[in-house]
């Protein structure tokens, strides 16, 4: 049963609750280089290919089956590489890349203390995802969380945020998020509003297309609610 004065936000993780300085391709060459021995830019772009295509089917395992694909596409014999070490390096520099935007953790207190209950609705793995949230000590902060994964379907489909409403119920919805399309798109299709964010100096989807209903830094979210 609801508390009909339950209000209830939901962040993005990725370019949102935490940012990244560098590409993830970046991420990918490190990784290739620390197993290989040599940036093989082919093999690389075989795993991307094939994660993505796993991450859409909502295939399990992602991670490891894509290097797997690539280390055999590529002429790597069995056990020359260990892709479940590769995944844990992928994930390691991961975690070393991200950090919070400044004022987050401030911008999350202050929305506690005006009522609202917190949540993170994120695409991904559902392993990834809360590991990169529990390295930078933001599980706390937050009542739900939500991974694309475990609804069997990404943003902006209904599903993941139709789980999200049913882990973390309240009368009324705010998703913020970087993506226009599987953030705010998918939020007002459910009757939820959507918050665009878009870092200072940088342009997401072509530039933000939410209208009034757009943010570049996080305590402008806190004049956007109340």
């Amino acid at each position: 049963m609801t508390d009909e004065a339950t209000r209830a936000v939901f962040f993005d993780l990725d370019g949102t609750l935490l940012s990244f300085p560098d590409s993830y391709a970046e991420r990918v060459h490190s990784t290739t280089e620390r197993h290989l021995g040599v940036r093989d830019d082919a093999l690389e772009a075989t795993y991307s290919e094939r994660f993505l295509e796993l991450l859409g089917e909502q295939a399990s395992d992602p991670y490891r089956r894509a290097f797997e694909h690539a280390l055999a596409e590529h002429g790597y014999d069995d056990g020359d590489v260990d892709p479940t070490a590769m995944v844990e390096t992928l994930l390691e520099a991961e975690i070393a890349a991200i950090e919070p935007p400044d004022g987050v953790v401030d911008v999350l207190s202050t929305l506690r203390q005006r009522g609202y209950r917190l949540g993170v609705l994120t695409n991904g793995v559902s392993a990834f995802q809360r590991a990169k949230l529990d390295a930078h000590d933001l599980t706390a902060e937050f009542d739900a969380v939500v991974v694309s994964d475990e609804a069997g379907a990404h943003k902006p489909d209904e599903r993941a945020f139709a789980l999200a409403a049913e882990r973390l119920p309240a009368s009324s919805y705010v998703m913020v998020g970087d993506s226009f399309e599987a953030d705010v798109e998918g939020a007002r299709a459910m009757g939820w509003r959507g918050v665009q964010y878009v870092p200072a100096g940088e342009h997401s989807d072509g530039g933000s297309r939410a209208g009034e209903d757009a943010i570049r830094e996080f305590d402008a979210l806190l004049d956007r609610l109340d």
